[in-house]
């Protein structure tokens, strides 16, 4: 019989000897990472109540979740009646051996077991994978998680839909990770940015010379997910032609790359997703329906940010941990995120909250700064359009109004350039093809610059 967190807790007061020793644990949730040793003969438990040796405020973690102790090959977790469980692999566990470099998941924090301790940041971003990337802070969204890894233990075709922005290549990655393919290579291909002249050679492959400029062979997208998962993002953006070549690697699981008659094996497992309705498509002939029908084996649905919205603070405090900037959002901020509608939904906030942080003129972030990197719904001085002007002779007269559409266009140019870099200023000066320094004087001078909204 497994002890109850009330008894572990008794005879943890009365007190015990502990042997240090080289194991550890690294957790990471929304709320941030924390990392500690696991004492030989000891125990180490995870929650949310301060006398944890690891403690997280995150609201999916009980008070007492979960025990490690020392096993054979590395360590034993044991959960403790917690609400929201203890997931080894995609299933719910009472208790599970981990070896070194496993991980377990409680709720939304993944623990990973690692041998050096010295960095627990860096222990833990060394196995990228282990990393949390679906974040499941609502009932919808937990609902959604338990479902992908139901469908992940399986090997049928998964359609994931739902509007920009709300993570469906995330979900697609969860079922991967969850699925016995793990081990396999996970391939995403996104249909919507192929240029249509290489269509045929991206799908299929191509032999040496099979075209002009074809110098070398080319493997097919689908032998690189051979045992693993490959992941069609946008499906409903593939034209008809494309669609029809697709559905014979579906149906028979052989391919023919572009200049060559040999057949090739593939065997692999197809997640797609879109923010399309397919079966309207399908309808009105823009899908066929014959590959629609073999894509939708398992539906799934992630629904819009709005619907969800006692996600909004808890994502946008996650989003803050992950920028270089130590910042703060002020909690009478977040009343204008969760107020906004976030037709871009995750992805947006995202992108808000980074541009927030980098425009943040003190440590915490203000309801003005805010509303300010929201953009057109809301007031934003520093990306207010210059008046237009009616003619060429208009503009030319008038060194001012040249200069502040310059300016316009040039603040405009930088927003979404960190934007599409989530707020890294660095990769944003190499998409632009500027110094670093250029960006960080212009943001300088905006900053001082902008006045207060009323």
């Amino acid at each position: 019989m497994l002890e109850t967190a009330d008894e572990m807790l008794q005879r943890r007061q009365a007190g015990e000897p502990r042997i240090v020793t080289s194991l550890g644990l690294v957790a990471c949730g929304s709320h941030g990472l924390r990392s500690a040793r696991l004492k030989l003969n000891g125990e180490l438990l995870i929650g949310r109540h301060e006398s944890c040796e690891i403690s997280l405020p995150d609201p999916t973690l009980s008070r007492y979740h979960a025990r490690f102790t020392h096993g054979a090959g590395g360590v034993v977790v044991e959960d403790l009646g917690s609400r929201h469980g203890t997931w080894v692999d995609g299933k719910r566990v009472e208790r599970a051996e981990l070896g070194v470099g496993a991980s377990v998941r409680l709720a939304d924090v993944v623990v990973a077991v690692t041998l050096d301790m010295s960095s627990g940041t860096q222990a833990f971003a060394a196995s990228p994978a282990l990393v949390p990337e679906l974040l499941c802070l609502s009932p919808a969204m937990r609902e959604v998680r338990a479902l992908l890894h139901r469908v992940a233990e399986s090997d049928l075709p998964v359609l994931i839909c739902g509007e920009t922005g709300t993570g469906k290549e995330l979900a697609a990655r969860e079922v991967h990770r969850a699925s016995p393919r793990r081990n396999g290579p996970l391939r995403v291909l996104n249909c919507g940015a192929i240029p249509h002249n290489l269509i045929e050679s991206t799908l299929f492959g191509h032999e040496r010379g099979a075209f002009t400029g074809a110098e070398r062979a080319r493997p097919s997208i689908f032998e690189e997910a051979n045992a693993g998962t490959l992941f069609l993002d946008e499906v409903g953006e593939l034209p008809l032609t494309a669609q029809a070549a697709l559905l014979r690697v579906l149906e028979s699981r052989k391919l023919t790359r572009v200049g060559s008659n040999r057949e090739i094996d593939v065997d692999l497992r197809i997640v797609s997703a879109t923010h399309r309705d397919l079966h309207a498509m399908a309808a009105r002939g823009e899908f066929r329906a014959d590959i629609l029908h073999r894509l939708c084996v398992i539906a799934i649905d992630i629904p819009p940010l709005r619907s969800r919205r006692e996600e909004i603070a808890q994502l946008a405090r996650h989003f803050l941990t992950q920028e270089r900037n130590a910042v703060e959002i002020d909690p009478r901020a977040l009343s204008v995120l969760e107020a906004y509608d976030w037709p871009g939904n995750v992805r947006e906030l995202r992108n808000v909250v980074a541009r927030a942080a980098v425009l943040a003129e003190g440590p915490c972030i203000t309801e003005a700064e805010l509303a300010s990197a929201l953009g057109s719904r809301h007031r934003d001085p520093l990306r207010h359009e210059a008046a237009p002007i009616s003619s060429a002779s208009e503009l030319l007269s008038s060194r001012e109004t040249l200069r502040v559409r310059l300016e316009a266009v040039e603040r405009e140019a930088v927003f979404r350039a960190l934007e599409q870099t989530g707020g890294n200023q660095r990769r944003a000066a190499q998409l632009l093809g500027i110094p670093l320094r250029t960006i960080e004087r212009r943001l300088q001078t905006w900053r001082q610059t902008v006045g207060r909204p009323a």
